[in-house]
């Protein structure tokens, strides 16, 4: 079951790197000034890190690594369908009749949840984490202001930060009204983390696994040693 999850998060990697390439020969000037192919290239990164801890069982990646991701992806897939809206008509498909818009702002989100809920140590999350995810907010809002001002050929990447449509003021009501969406999204996240199991079948140890087999070899080992030696066998220090 490890190994089946594990190759799942590298089929999540393999979708989120190619949505993203696409995007960067579509538009290669700006495509990674955009939340979109930031978050999912983190999650690519999360889910290889993740897939290499499930098959070399090894450490995953922290939970809130984990969860951070993937609330910016669902955040990522909400503001995309509420917001922007599907393009028509829909672009060609990329993979599997689907378009490259939906792979990065549908398929990996659902996917990286799914993973999540699944396979993801859960109660681990502090309350203030919902309130510590709010740093790449504000880092990227620095970034795209900056880039703006700096760069005049440079777009605001998105309308809800456009500095020269909205001023100062329309700038600082749409921010504390997106804080305060990440917020309450980030404590409903929160309370889901809390509401689901602590373990889950991918953080159970397999038994066919090299680790476990060899912890019982080695066991086996030391007792068949003791009971020739006509004792009890002692771990070395």
């Amino acid at each position: 079951m490890r190994a089946l999850y594990a190759l799942i998060r590298i089929a999540i990697a393999a979708i989120a790197i190619y949505a993203s390439y696409n995007l960067s020969v579509r538009a290669p000037q700006e495509w990674w000034a955009y939340v979109t192919p930031q978050a999912n290239l983190l999650a690519a990164v999360v889910m290889l890190w993740g897939a290499w801890a499930l098959l070399a069982d090894r450490q995953p990646p922290p939970p809130w690594v984990q969860a951070t991701v993937t609330f910016y992806l669902v955040v990522v897939m909400i503001v995309y369908f509420s917001v922007i809206g599907l393009p028509e008509p829909l672009p060609p498909a990329a993979v599997a009749g689907i378009p490259n818009t939906l792979l990065y702002h549908a398929v990996t989100p659902v996917a990286t949840l799914a993973m999540w809920v699944i396979t993801v140590e859960h109660r681990r999350l502090r309350w203030w984490w919902a309130f510590a995810i709010l740093t790449y907010f504000v880092l990227y809002l620095g970034f795209a202001l900056l880039r703006g001002y700096v760069d005049p050929t440079a777009r605001y990447p998105y309308a809800i930060i456009n500095l020269e449509k909205l001023g100062w003021e329309g700038l600082w009501r749409s921010v504390a009204l997106y804080v305060g969406f990440f917020a309450a999204g980030g404590l409903a996240m929160w309370g889901v983390d809390r509401a689901l199991p602590y373990r889950t079948r991918a953080t159970e140890p397999d038994a066919s696994s090299f680790a476990v087999v060899y912890a019982d070899a080695v066991g086996w080992e030391g007792s068949m040693a003791g009971h020739a030696s006509g004792g009890t066998a002692t771990s070395m220090p």
